[in-house]
């Protein structure tokens, strides 16, 4: 099976998130009724949509390319479970716009 995103919408592998994290001060943050105290996430983008269209209705795009390593607004993202090869995996579907950084190994 194969899932395309529409517009400037993007589907990525998400990292695996741990349910408790240990600040720099080696403090312990655990998550409290499945609220995560972090902000942004990071994932691998599997898929990405053909970009956004300009005032003449041409697509511009997206700088974000298969393969991409990045950070993203984890408020603004869409959950799916998707059964592959008798296999599930989630992926998370967000906008172009909520994707802070791409993450390059040097």
């Amino acid at each position: 099976m194969k899932v395309k995103p529409l517009g400037n919408r993007i589907i990525i592998k998400q990292d695996d998130v741990p349910e408790e994290r240990v600040t720099k001060a080696g403090i312990i943050v655990p998550d409290v009724d499945g609220i995560k105290k972090q902000n942004v996430q990071t994932g691998v983008v599997v898929e990405v949509g053909p970009g956004s269209k300009n005032k003449e209705g041409k697509y511009i795009p997206s700088i974000i390319q298969k393969g991409d390593w990045v950070v993203y607004n984890h408020h603004a993202l869409l959950k799916c479970d998707i059964l592959t090869d008798q296999e599930e995996t989630s992926f998370v579907y967000i906008s172009e716009n909520d994707i802070v950084a791409i993450i390059e190994k040097e």
